[in-house]
C-alpha cells in the first residue's frame, strides 16, 4: 500500500468521502488501496475488468465495512461504460473525491515483435484511460475546490528491464508526464504533485502468468499524486 499512497494517514482525511479504484479486485495494489481508504472512513467503489472477481472481492470487503463498499464491472476502454459508472457511483455513493488510476496490463516482447494490436491495447489501458477518468472527474473536483487523482506508475517510465519494456515502459512514461500536466493545469485551484521512490511489488506477472486483458497492477510500482 506504501507503493500507492506513500504515508500512513488518508489522502482524504474526513471520513465518508468518496474513492473509486480501477484494478481494484485483483490480488495486487488495487485491492490493497481500496482496503487502506475503507479502514480511513471512506466510502470506495471498487471497480475491475472481471465481473465475477468484482463480485467476490466486494463481498469479501462488505464482511468487514458494509455499505461503505460497492463494486461495478468496468473495463477502462470502454468509455461508454466509464461515463454510465460514474454517473451510477455518484448516485449510489456521492461525487467522487479521490480516483485511483490504478489498472494496468502489459505485453512482454521486443519493440519489433509487438503488433500494433497490442501495442494500441497497451496504450489504451495504461494511458488513455487513466486520461479520460481523471478528465471526466476533475470538472466536479475544480469545482469542489477539493479532490485527489492518483495515478500508478512504474519504475519501467525510467529504467526498462526484461519485464517492463515497450508499450507498457511507454505507457507510464506518459503518464507520468500526463500526472505533471494535470497539476501544472489544476495550479489555480491547488497544486501538489507527489511520487514515491521505486518499489517492487510481487504479482503474478513475475512468474510469467499474465494473459492479455487481465486489467491489474504490474511489478515495480511508484507513484504520482496530484491534487486540486
Amino acid at each position: 500500500m506504501a507503493a500507492v499512497l506513500g504515508r500512513a494517514e488518508p489522502v482524504v482525511s474526513e471520513a465518508q468521502r468518496v474513492a473509486l479504484v480501477t484494478g481494484a479486485a485483483g490480488d495486487g495494489i488495487g485491492r490493497a488501496t481500496a482496503e487502506r481508504l475503507l479502514a480511513a472512513g471512506m466510502k470506495v467503489a471498487v471497480t475491475d475488468a472481471g465481473p465475477r472477481r468484482t463480485a467476490r472481492v466486494v463481498g469479501e470487503l462488505a464482511e468487514q465495512w458494509g455499505a461503505a463498499v460497492a463494486g461495478w464491472q468496468l473495463e477502462v476502454t470502454d468509455r461508454a461504460g466509464v461515463d454510465r459508472v460514474l454517473v451510477e457511483v455518484t448516485e449510489r455513493l456521492g461525487e467522487i473525491d479521490v480516483l485511483v488510476n490504478n489498472v494496468g496490463i502489459n505485453v512482454v516482447a521486443d519493440a519489433h515483435e509487438i503488433s500494433p494490436a497490442d501495442w494500441d491495447h497497451v496504450i489504451a489501458v495504461n494511458l488513455t484511460a487513466p486520461w479520460y477518468l481523471s478528465a471526466k472527474v476533475l470538472p466536479s473536483m475544480r469545482e469542489r475546490r477539493s479532490g485527489v487523482i492518483v495515478m500508478v506508475g512504474s519504475v519501467a517510465a525510467y529504467d526498462s528491464d526484461a519485464l517492463a519494456r515497450g508499450p507498457y515502459a511507454a505507457s507510464k512514461a506518459g503518464l507520468e508526464s500526463l500526472t505533471r500536466t494535470l497539476a501544472a493545469e489544476s495550479g489555480g485551484v491547488r497544486r501538489a504533485l507527489r511520487r514515491r521512490a521505486p518499489r517492487h511489488h510481487r504479482h503474478r506477472l513475475d512468474e510469467g502468468e499474465y494473459r492479455l486483458g487481465d486489467a491489474q497492477g504490474f511489478a515495480g510500482t511508484r507513484s504520482a499524486r496530484t491534487a486540486v
